[in-house]
C-alpha cells in the first residue's frame, strides 16, 4: 500500500511538472509568434521596395520563422537562427539586436558594431618614399578629425597614395565626404536614396529622367538626411564643389568581401572616374538601416531606404568588382607592386 501511495505520489508530480512544462512552452511560443507579427508589420510598412515582399524567399523566411521549431527557441538562438536565415534575402541590412535588462543593445549581435579588435579607425602609414596608405577602418569617425588627418597628409607631398579600406563594414556618410573632399573638388552626384514613400508613388526604381528631378540634400548632415527622406521620400546625395586642398597624385583602393554599405559607393563612384581598385568584390552590402523596437526583448534593425548610384546602377547584394582582383590579404602588396611598375 505504502508503495501504491509513493507511486501515484510520484505520478502526480509528473503530471504537474508536465503542466508546468506545458504552460511554459506554450507561453514561449505565443511570445515568439508575437514578435515574429511585430517584425512583418514593421515590415511591411518600412522595406523600401515593397516588391521584396513578393518574393519566395520572403515567404519561405516567414513560414521558417513561424515553424514549431523556431517558435520554441530560447531568445538567444531565436535571435541566431533569424540572422541567419536572413542572409537568404533580397536584401541585406535585415537583422535582429537582442536589449540587455536594461533596455541597452547587446552590440555583439549587430553586424553594424564595433570590431571586437581594438583596431584604429583611421591609420597612416608610409610603405614606401613619396607612397602613404590610409587604412580607414570604419566609416563611423568625426568629419573634423578626418578632416584634420587628411590635412597632414597633404603637408607630405606624396606622389601615391593607397586607400586601405578592406574589413571596412561601413557607417555613415559625413566621414565618407569628408574623405571624398580631399580626393576631388568637382561637384559629385554621390547617388540617390529611396523609400517606402517613392516606390508606392512610382512603383519602380526611377529611370534617368526621374533621378534628375530627384532634389538634392543641402545640409550633409545625419539629421538633415533623415528629415528629408521622411518629408519627400527620396534624396540625391550631391557633395558641393569645394577649393580646399585636393590629393593630385595616383590614387589606389583596397576592397575585400568586407568592404560593405557606406563603403561601396565610395568605392564605385571613385572607380568610374578612373581610380584602381585592388583585392576583392565587395560585401554588397549597401542599403540605409535603422533600428526600430520589436518589444522589451528584441530591436529590429531592417533597410529604411534603398540606394542607387548616379546611374541607376543597385550595389546591395552585388558589390563592386574590383579592376585587379587578387586575395584580399595580398590586396597592399600588390597595390605596392603596381605602383612600382609605374
Amino acid at each position: 500500500m505504502f508503495k501504491i501511495t509513493l507511486a501515484l505520489l510520484f505520478l502526480g508530480l509528473l503530471l504537474c511538472a508536465g503542466s508546468v512544462i506545458s504552460g511554459t512552452d506554450s507561453e514561449l511560443r505565443q511570445q515568439r509568434q508575437q514578435q515574429i507579427d511585430i517584425i512583418e508589420q514593421i515590415s511591411q510598412q518600412m522595406l523600401p521596395n515593397p516588391a521584396w515582399l513578393e518574393t519566395a524567399a520572403w515567404r519561405s523566411f516567414l513560414a521558417e520563422l513561424r515553424s514549431e521549431a523556431m517558435l520554441s527557441l530560447p531568445l538567444e538562438q531565436f535571435v541566431r537562427h533569424f540572422n541567419r536565415r536572413a542572409d537568404a534575402l533580397p536584401f541585406t541590412h535585415f537583422h535582429l539586436l537582442p536589449r540587455k535588462p536594461s533596455g541597452k543593445v547587446e552590440a555583439a549581435s549587430s553586424s553594424a558594431a564595433q570590431p571586437l579588435a581594438a583596431e584604429p579607425e583611421l591609420t597612416f602609414t608610409q610603405p614606401a618614399a613619396g607612397v602613404g596608405v590610409l587604412r580607414v577602418a570604419r566609416f563611423d569617425l568625426d568629419p573634423q578629425l578626418v578632416s584634420a588627418q587628411l590635412a597632414e597628409i597633404h603637408q607630405q607631398n606624396l606622389s601615391a597614395l593607397i586607400i586601405d579600406l578592406r574589413g571596412n563594414t561601413g557607417g555613415s556618410f559625413p566621414s565618407v565626404v569628408a574623405l571624398s573632399r580631399y580626393l576631388r573638388s568637382e561637384s559629385l552626384n554621390a547617388g540617390y536614396f529611396l523609400t517606402r514613400r517613392w516606390f508606392m508613388q512610382h512603383g519602380d526604381y526611377p529611370d534617368q529622367a526621374q533621378r534628375q528631378n530627384i532634389a538634392a540634400l543641402q545640409t550633409l548632415d545625419l539629421q538633415a538626411f533623415a528629415d528629408m527622406l521622411q518629408r519627400d521620400g527620396a534624396l540625391q546625395l550631391e557633395l558641393p564643389a569645394h577649393n580646399d586642398p585636393v590629393f593630385n597624385g595616383k590614387l589606389l583602393i583596397l576592397t575585400d568581401g568586407d568592404t560593405g554599405s557606406a563603403a561601396e559607393p565610395f568605392v564605385y563612384l571613385l572607380q568610374q572616374q578612373g581610380v584602381t581598385i585592388v583585392g576583392e568584390v565587395t560585401d554588397g552590402a549597401m542599403l540605409s538601416g535603422d533600428r526600430v523596437p520589436v518589444d522589451d526583448d528584441l530591436l529590429l534593425f531592417l533597410p529604411v531606404a534603398d540606394y542607387v548610384a548616379p546611374d541607376g546602377t543597385r550595389l546591395d547584394l552585388v558589390g563592386v568588382q574590383p579592376d585587379v582582383a587578387v586575395p584580399g590579404e595580398q590586396a597592399l602588396a600588390t597595390a605596392l607592386q603596381l605602383l612600382a611598375r609605374d
